[in-house]
């Protein structure tokens, strides 16, 4: 049961792989020593498999996945998709692209085609060519995308017009939303003194810790 191979140790295999997915753990768990002393309580017969084994089979298993998504993407008839470029605390920054249509059973589904990583200026081009490139991975049909939702950053804006057309260029109401807010807010003095005075608490705050910690 619990040797290579046998059905529980595949489905133990399989729980863990599915644990560092969704939790986003790094592959380096199934070497924690309090990982393998867990492991060995619940199912002493049970061998772990090494950091190496773990990443072969999650890339296999993402491969199958994408296999089986990409045909349910060519059997669609229509579909909208998301795409989003920003950059993390390293200075990394990444092109996110989503799918959405309407299921079977009438409701609303969506998928992740893919989080590029950008290394080159966030010119339009470049960013058309990242967002065909995924399309193309997929293989969606830019005739079946009814409309993509953006920012209306001119770069995303003239990428995504390239690829469908103005008239299935859609701005993301959210980000119209977060321009609209602070721009309002300035015109209200009450509030402008609330945030200059929350931003003097939490500079003296961020400024004061360290000294906090030693006392």
């Amino acid at each position: 049961m619990f040797s290579e191979g046998g059905q529980t140790a595949d489905r133990i295999t399989l729980s863990i792989m599915y644990m560092i997915a969704i939790d986003k753990l790094p592959l380096s768990t199934v070497e924690a020593k309090r990982f393998k002393m867990l492991m060995k309580t619940t199912a002493p017969l049970y061998k772990i498999p090494s950091r190496k084994t773990v990443t072969i089979m999650i890339e296999a298993r993402y491969e199958m996945m994408k296999k089986q998504f990409r045909e349910k993407v060519k059997e669609l008839s229509s579909y909208t998709l998301t795409c989003d470029n920003w950059t993390d605390v390293t200075n990394q920054s990444y092109l996110g692209v989503t799918i959405h249509y309407l299921g079977a059973d009438c409701e609303m589904k969506n998928g992740h085609l893919g989080v590029l990583p950008l290394d080159k200026n966030h010119t339009s081009d470049y960013l058309h060519d990242s967002l065909l490139k995924v399309m193309e991975d997929f293989h969606v049909d830019s005739n079946k995308v009814k409309a993509v939702v953006s920012d209306s950053a001119a770069n995303i804006r003239s990428a995504v017009i390239k690829l469908v057309g103005s008239n299935r260029q859609l701005p993301c109401f959210a980000h119209i939303l977060s321009h609209l807010v602070p721009n309002a807010l300035q015109s209200i003095q009450s509030a402008i003194e609330i945030i200059t005075k929350v931003k003097k608490i939490v500079k003296l705050i961020r400024h004061s810790i360290a000294v906090y910690r030693i006392r």
